[in-house]
């Protein structure tokens, strides 16, 4: 058989090879603590973290293989840890997500991390401001439609201390944290279309703020918030993607998550694509 083509087979062997693999970032970070007993921050009245051994040991199996095995069970509540909240933690009306509603594409969007660590630093119940989100699109660009603003306040230093990380851990009137303020929250729902919110500190609200309105006007929307995030130091100000994979319990508020950071993702993803598309066109056209 003569080679008609022979530009059009190169162009297609060279798709094929240079398609595979497809490399998806050069950074990973786990933004999430480790669930242990007893010891985490909790919110007043919120049951902790506890895990109890069930067995572990080596058990016989058709009467003479040795297996080892063991499990536990565990308890906690639903808003403790490295967590999201769903619309259901603070909305009842009939168009309000519970876990099993919401869709899988909420728990992904790109990252935008906002430093406010040197105001939090002098004010602990300090709310992100308006005026911060605007600093912020000043030296980083817009915040894109379905993005998810994380604040960046430093508080993960205290995460091992309950009364540095809540202020106090029984006196309400005694907490302190920073988190957003209600017109930040209100502000990013009306002209930004974010996807969510996320805290490295106890919550979406300061706890000054008796009348938790982030909270409300957040799930209010069917937005997304996530509590307690670990690492939020090494987010890069833009161009990360944040990634959650919730505990999905019917009828719910909110659970456990554990929620990554990813990017520096190699911009030969998007050659690789192009590849195989002209080597697809050029077999085509060969044949």
């Amino acid at each position: 058989m003569q080679t008609k083509y022979p530009g059009c087979v190169f162009l297609a062997v060279i798709g094929i090879v240079t398609s595979v693999p497809i490399k998806m970032a050069d950074n990973v970070l786990d933004l999430s603590y480790d669930y242990v007993n007893k010891v985490m921050p909790y919110f007043p009245g919120n049951k902790a973290f506890n895990l109890k051994p069930v067995f572990k040991g080596t058990v016989t199996v058709d009467g003479f293989k040795k297996m080892y095995t063991a499990r536990n069970e565990f308890e906690t509540a639903e808003h403790g840890g490295t967590h999201y909240d769903a619309p259901s933690h603070f909305c009842n009306t009939p168009k309000c997500w519970y876990p099993e509603d919401i869709p899988v594409s909420m728990f992904y969007g790109e990252a935008c991390v906002v430093n406010v660590a040197e105001s939090a630093n002098k004010t602990p119940n300090y709310g992100l401001s308006v005026n911060d989100l605007m600093t912020y699109e000043r030296k980083y660009g817009k915040i894109p439609q379905g993005a998810y603003v994380i604040m960046y306040s430093g508080w993960g230093k205290y995460f091992d201390n309950k009364t540095a990380y809540m202020g106090h851990e029984t006196d309400m009137d005694m907490m302190a944290w920073p988190s957003f303020s209600p017109q930040a929250m209100k502000w990013l729902l009306d002209e930004r279309d974010i996807k969510g919110i996320g805290v490295d500190s106890l919550s979406l609200d300061v706890p000054s703020l008796k009348y938790k309105l982030t909270h409300i006007l957040a799930m209010g929307r069917n937005k997304i918030g996530y509590e307690n995030l670990a690492n939020v130091e090494k987010m890069p100000a833009r161009g990360a993607t944040i990634v959650a994979f919730p505990m999905k319990i019917k009828g719910g508020t909110g659970g456990p998550a554990r929620v990554v950071a990813m990017w520096n993702g190699s911009t030969r993803t998007t050659v690789n694509i192009l590849s195989l598309v002209i080597a697809a066109l050029s077999v085509i056209i060969y044949f």
